[in-house]
């Protein structure tokens, strides 16, 4: 999957069950770790491990469910 939100686009996921919804946002927001691929954020990589991972999850808001 890839996908570009331009600065100042608010960008959401619709789709059926089973989809993959959730897990997408899992790993934008760096909850789950990818077994492949990457996820990048305004040029910063998102994940457990790098360096730049905090400055990826500073760009995205995100509201959990209740």
């Amino acid at each position: 999957m890839s996908f570009h939100v331009a600065p100042g686009e608010t960008y959401g996921l619709l789709g059926p069950n089973g989809a993959g919804k959730t897990t997408t946002i899992r790993l934008v927001c760096g909850l789950l770790r990818a077994d492949a691929g990457a996820v990048t954020i305004a040029g910063h990589q998102v994940g457990p491990t790098t360096a730049t991972a905090l400055q990826a999850k500073a760009l995205v808001g995100y509201v959990p469910p209740c």
